[in-house]
């Protein structure tokens, strides 16, 4: 029996289902987007690290006119 066959059986199943798998990590919420942290943060799509100078705290800022 053809094994291939059934993965893509069930992939198209759960598709019509409703059941679909997420691509790439989760939209970050307000809460999720750290701010004056002493550690540098990874920050998600559309944002990048900022260390203050006169603080020498961490933020994520977003990229300004986007990626």
């Amino acid at each position: 029996m053809n094994i291939g066959a059934l993965i893509v059986l069930a992939k198209l199943f759960t598709d019509a289902v409703g059941v679909v798998s997420p691509i790439g990590p989760p939209a970050p919420n307000g809460n999720d987007i750290p701010t004056n942290v002493p550690l540098k943060p990874i920050c998600g799509p559309g944002r990048f690290a900022y260390k203050d100078p006169l603080s020498g705290l961490w933020s994520c800022l977003v990229i300004p006119k986007g990626r």
